[in-house]
């Protein structure tokens, strides 16, 4: 079965995160037909969360209060997406994930006694929300030698891979590299996941 995603948007729900950039938690929302569909959390899984988090750039997902959304939906009728989501965990955006009917869904009028699904992503030491006062963790955190870096990109998140090594910085060889190794580097840097595995040298030996 051909399922298109139109479009794919984390809504904040929570009056503490609607003025916060980036958003980091709310309801994960499908556009469907133009209208924007909320996804039933009976067959949700962390790794499904972990492909919201990555093609919105978030290395990590944490836990949210789900007491407190358990409320809201019960004071605004959701309006759910017909169909369930199964990811592996490692894809660059929901669409590459297997998409199934979900069963048992009656014209969007239940979602067999869920709820639906929240994120609560943690964003990349470089994207994360300001202005807070740095604590001592965080400066230490700040100032730790990076092992691997981006040069060359024009864009922040592309650029060639460099590792540091014995004080010097390398470059790695492209054998075998792969859109699941960029994912790796992508979420060492807080990039989220990779959108593309470039080789040949396209950004400089």
């Amino acid at each position: 079965m051909d399922i298109q995603v139109e479009d794919v948007r984390i809504r904040a729900i929570l009056s503490t995160y609607r003025k916060r950039i980036p958003m980091t938690e709310g309801y994960v929302e499908v556009k469907d037909g133009g209208k924007w569909k909320q996804i039933c959390n009976t067959e949700w899984s962390p790794l499904n969360a972990r492909v919201i988090c990555g093609m919105f750039g978030f290395p990590g997902e944490r836990k949210y209060n789900a007491r407190v959304y358990k409320m809201f939906a019960r004071r605004r009728k959701p309006s759910y997406w017909d169909y369930a989501v199964n990811c592996t965990g490692n894809e660059a955006h929901l669409s590459s994930c297997k998409l199934g009917q979900v069963s048992p869904l009656k014209s969007n009028v239940t979602c067999g006694g869920g709820l639906p699904v929240v994120v609560s992503c943690v964003p990349g030491r470089d994207f994360a929300p300001t202005p807070t006062p740095m604590t001592g963790f965080r400066k230490a955190f700040r100032q730790e030698q990076p092992l691997v870096r981006l040069r060359g990109g024009a864009i922040v998140g592309e650029g060639r891979v460099e590792v540091l090594k014995n004080g010097e910085w390398g470059t790695i060889c492209d054998d075998h590299w792969s859109l699941m190794s960029a994912t790796v580097v992508c979420r060492e840097l807080g990039l989220g996941t990779a959108k593309e595995a470039l080789s040949g040298g396209r950004l400089g030996q």
